[in-house]
């Protein structure tokens, strides 16, 4: 399944002065589907239930319609420092679907999920607005002339002979590629804040493990045929380096390049 998937954030992003409290802050991401169309422009229908925000599409072919489902998380409590805290999850669904001789049109072809990050438990919050727009397209699960799942460079991932810069380890043929932006970059995306008169830095992350040890970075990650993919986006808060300390990590780099160049004298 050829998916392309492009996700970009809008971040109004701004240094803000915060007065310290119990927590170093307070952090919710809140968000849903609000458009979903397929490759006809007839648009999806959005199930909001809850903190759960869907959509569905295609026709089953036993196990259900394939899936994106945003589910948002509590507001977290940032209390210690380089810690994740979880936002929310992204899970896509992907179910074998029919297409054998079907119109392609009727799968998804894009959607938008608009939201907010809200910090709080400071004198005056901050909202900054999200916007994730999503390109997608299905790679056709019918049999084709490089197996099940049609892997042709004119219709599915592009990756149809060795050293593409594509390939990677399918799990099967009909893997999905997901491609995104962020605010026309990549995740991570950091927010510079001041808190009691000290510099920190919140970085707003994806990963594929809820540990969230598996930054996602490349603009890529992929999600294999009928299995349930997780994307997670963190927070994590972290003290920007005091100037002191960047002058002396600096002053140690420079003596261990002059011991360098004494020995090669």
């Amino acid at each position: 399944m050829n998916l392309i998937k492009k996700f970009s954030i809008g971040l109004a992003v701004a240094t803000m002065s915060l007065a310290a409290n119990a927590s170093f802050l307070t952090i919710e991401g809140a968000g849903g589907f609000t458009t979903a169309l397929d490759g006809n422009s007839n648009g999806i229908a959005i199930s909001d239930v809850g903190p759960v925000s869907s959509i569905s599409w295609g026709v089953s072919t036993g196990d259900g319609q394939s899936s994106l489902r945003l589910t948002d998380e509590a507001a977290q409590n940032i209390d210690l420092l380089n810690t994740n805290y979880l936002l929310s999850t992204l899970t896509h669904l992907n179910n074998d679907i029919d297409a054998q001789g079907g119109d392609k049109n009727t799968w998804l072809k894009s959607a938008v999920i608009n939201g907010s990050l809200e910090i709080t438990n400071l004198p005056g919050a901050l909202t900054i607005p999200t916007e994730f727009d999503i390109d997608f397209e299905e790679t056709r699960n019918i049999p084709g002339p490089l197996g099940y799942c049609n892997l042709d460079a004119s219709v599915d991932n592009g990756e149809s002979f060795a050293g593409d810069a594509n390939q990677h380890a399918h799990g099967t043929n009909c893997d999905d590629r997901f491609d995104y932006t962020v605010d026309g970059g990549s995740f991570p995306v950091v927010i510079p804040l001041t808190i009691a008169g000290l510099d920190y830095y919140l970085t707003v992350f994806a990963a594929t493990d809820l540990a969230g040890t598996n930054p996602i970075t490349a603009n890529r990650f992929w999600t294999p045929e009928n299995a349930d993919t997780n994307v997670y986006t963190f927070a994590r808060l972290a003290r920007v380096p005091e100037p002191a300390s960047i002058a002396i990590l600096g002053l140690g780099l420079l003596g261990l390049a002059s011991s360098r160049k004494r020995k090669a004298k």
